[in-house]
């Protein structure tokens, strides 16, 4: 993963839609405070770091060192997102980006997350879609489910979060995937 993350298609695309979507918003706050949940080896820290101060969490000790021999030690901590080690309404803007179908308790994680972020902050999550697509991949990655797009709504606001746009981002290569 940190050899290809910045060059992979998915994570390019990825970025590019963040951007699209979240750059406005960034502009509107002075130093924005961003946490990186599930940061993993480090991409997702540079990337974010252009238009804000970022800390990165995992919970992942290689991850971590990844991040470390990246020159982005300074910015990681070593932590569960079910227990941040940070101040309620710390950030102004959070990425959990394919975490939420790692952690057990995805509830759980939620709250915290809600509990971190600023009373106006937004967050942007995403996870794998459709239980239907339960596959080998999902079992080799430690997923512990997929989401329908009813249910994510459902655990956002059962957390505490006002969901503005929930949509699924890669339709393109739905049927591809689905076949």
């Amino acid at each position: 993963i940190a050899a290809n993350e910045d060059a992979r298609w998915w994570d390019r695309g990825r970025r590019a839609i963040i951007t699209r979507l979240f750059a406005p918003h960034f502009s509107r706050v002075k130093a924005p405070r961003i946490l990186s949940a599930g940061c993993g080896t480090g991409g997702e820290l540079r990337f974010l770091s252009r238009f804000g101060r970022v800390t990165g969490v995992d919970a992942h000790d290689e991850a971590i060192g990844y991040c470390r021999a990246a020159g982005l030690g300074d910015s990681v901590i070593k932590a569960e997102v079910e227990a941040l080690p940070f101040p309620d309404r710390a950030f102004d803007f959070i990425f959990a980006l394919d975490l939420l179908e790692h952690v057990p308790d995805d509830i759980r994680a939620l709250r915290e997350l809600r509990r971190t972020l600023r009373d106006d902050g937004l967050v942007c999550f995403t996870v794998p879609a459709f239980p239907w697509l339960w596959s080998r991949s999902d079992e080799r990655e430690h997923h512990h489910r997929r989401y329908r797009r009813e249910d994510l709504v459902a655990h956002l606001r059962e957390a505490g979060f006002t969901p503005i746009r929930v949509t699924y981002f890669n339709a393109f290569l739905f049927v591809p995937i689905a076949l």
